[in-house]
């Protein structure tokens, strides 16, 4: 730990090496592999433990490559997947997952923990800085100091100032889903594959709508459950600006599922995500490192995010972990 004083240090408050704030995928992973490497780290969270509510499908392949660690932290899988276009279909045959996120928390947790990482259930505010450190501001716990400050905190940061967008562009273009997971009745029509992506219209003929702001359906046929076949369907806007209303995805999934004869017996969750896509990077001058949605990394809150984190983590955490050990600290780190 370094022991170095700056200004806005005090006898009360507590030093770290790194803070991490926001304890998603993007944040936990870079917060474990931090930890990993012999760092004081804070994990700042106003929630814990933290639910992740979005599903994470991966390819199989690619979480191997990343962190095999995690390969026994997968509820389904599906040896292929189908892609359709707006008349005919392919088979990718390449194995898909679905992450359990329960399993993937509870073992982040365990490695966190076991390499002396240390959780911080606050909200943080804010952040000032001198040389030699940053303290963040919590709300219901008092501040924190760090030698580096990382904002995990999605795709509408907390920390991180972005810089700004060229006039002409208009902000990012937002992804758009409107997703449930269900029971079918036992007289529905049964969902035989999983689909990566169906572009097909969800109303036949196309109505006029769909040909200019299409939407595919992501679907997950997910195995018996005590009441009967349990399911996964989404309808997506890939990427629309300005966004595409989500009560449009929602209707469209309505009338997709009658078209097709899908009859949901029992509705056990919705998920509604609002993702931006093309986000401008962070202000490459401020303190505060930005990370997952919050450095604009692709998809945030989506399986290819997850992929993304896992995969760059560990070279972010050894590029932080040599800078300090070669002296660096606030500003310079």
């Amino acid at each position: 730990m370094s022991q170095e004083k700056g200004v806005l240090e005090t006898s009360t408050t507590k030093r770290f090496d790194i803070a991490i704030v926001g304890a998603g995928p993007a944040g936990f992973t870079i917060a474990t592999m931090l930890a990993e490497r012999d760092l004081e780290a804070a994990l700042v969270s106003p929630l814990w433990p933290v639910p992740w509510p979005n599903n994470y499908g991966i390819w199989l392949d690619e979480l191997e490559r990343a962190d095999p660690m995690l390969l026994d932290c997968i509820e389904r899988r599906w040896d292929d997947v189908w892609f359709w276009g707006r008349k005919d279909g392919r088979r990718l045959r390449r194995t898909y997952v679905l992450l359990k996120n329960h399993s993937v928390v509870e073992r982040m947790t365990a490695r966190f923990e076991r390499a002396g990482g240390e959780v911080v259930v606050a909200s943080a505010t804010g952040a000032r800085h001198d040389a030699a450190s940053s303290r963040v501001e919590l709300d219901g716990a008092p501040d924190i100091i760090a030698d580096l400050i990382i904002d995990a905190t999605g795709h509408d940061p907390v920390l991180v100032h972005r810089q700004s967008h060229p006039s002409s562009a208009g902000g990012p273009g937002i992804q758009v889903a409107y997703g449930v997971l269900a029971t079918l009745a036992r007289e529905s029509a049964p969902l035989e594959e999983m689909r990566l992506m169906d572009w097909r219209p969800a109303t036949s003929p196309a109505a006029p709508d769909e040909v200019t702001s299409p939407t595919f359906l992501y679907a997950m046929p997910l195995g018996e459950g005590d009441d009967g076949a349990r399911v996964f369907f989404e309808e997506t806007s890939l990427v629309a600006r300005p966004a595409l209303p989500i009560e449009v995805c929602q209707a469209r999934l309505e009338a997709r599922l009658k078209r097709e004869g899908f009859i949901l017996a029992k509705r056990h969750h919705v998920e509604r995500c609002f993702i931006p896509m093309g986000h401008q990077v962070p202000d490459m001058n401020q303190r505060v490192v930005g990370w997952g949605g919050a450095a604009s990394m692709v998809h945030p809150a989506t399986g290819y995010q997850m992929h993304r984190v896992l995969t760059w983590a560990p070279g972010v955490a050894d590029a932080i972990a040599a800078a300090r050990e070669s002296g660096a600290r606030g500003a310079p780190l």
